[in-house]
């Protein structure tokens, strides 16, 4: 009798102990999936803080960037709603450029677009540099 109620006990451990562990590891599972969550969240926000210390270039510098990386160029205006510049390159894509990134960089990054782009035989129709990631549209 005595060794029954021992039997009856150990399993009723056993079943404590594995009801004890999943409830652990799913306390467990659940913090890290909303970690995990919050991290991805934190990856999709723009980063603006290499941008506070940049001082706004003029129409005349980015004439003088464009022409330096011989990018030829129709027009290069401010946009209406002060947002950024506009650049009409010539047998080319509409540019939108902002004017709180760094100038060097954006210019660059185009220069890299339109060979990248004549090599492929693709011609971009709008190359917008004012997000976290350049937009281009084919």
């Amino acid at each position: 009798m005595r060794q029954k109620k021992n039997r009856q006990k150990g399993k009723l451990l056993k079943i404590l102990l594995i009801g004890l562990s999943l409830a652990v590891i799913s306390t467990i599972g659940s913090v890290l999936y909303f970690y995990l969550r919050s991290l991805e969240f934190l990856q999709n926000t723009p980063i603006v803080a290499h941008t506070a210390l940049v001082a706004t270039p003029t129409l005349e510098e980015y004439k003088k960037a464009l022409d330096e990386k011989e990018i030829v160029y129709e027009k290069v205006e401010y946009l209406p709603d002060e947002s950024g510049i506009k650049i009409q390159i010539q047998d080319g894509p509409e540019v939108f450029v902002s004017s709180s990134k760094d100038l060097s960089y954006q210019i660059s990054s185009l220069q890299s677009i339109l060979t990248h782009s004549t090599i492929d035989n693709k011609k971009p129709k709008r190359i917008d540099f004012r997000f976290v990631k350049p937009i281009v549209n084919f």
